[in-house]
């Protein structure tokens, strides 16, 4: 079985490889930004999984616990734009753009 981690590395070498060899052929600038940028999200994402896999992090729930607050942050402000969208649908005439 494949694990996430070891997906994730293995396709951060293959992207790798690919930066490499645009640096080596002097690839488009905006061409190579682009292959940077997902080589840098592939590198952060490894670096966060291997943090949360981490078993004292896993026995204190620190990931959970992170990911339960975001969560219920982006929910508090899902509710506060829709009471926000309800208002404004029910009296257009006092929203100013």
């Amino acid at each position: 079985m494949t694990y996430p981690l070891e997906l994730l590395e293995e396709y951060f070498l293959q992207i790798k490889n690919v930066k490499d060899k645009a640096i080596e052929n002097n690839l488009e600038e905006k061409e190579l930004n682009k292959i940077k940028d997902i080589y840098n999200k592939y590198y952060i994402s490894i670096k966060i999984l291997e943090y949360s896999l981490q078993q004292e992090i896993i026995n204190k729930g620190l990931v959970l616990n992170g990911v339960t607050k975001l969560l219920e942050d982006k929910e508090k402000n899902i509710t506060s734009l829709k009471k926000q969208l309800s208002k404004i649908s029910n009296n257009p005439e006092s929203y100013k753009a």
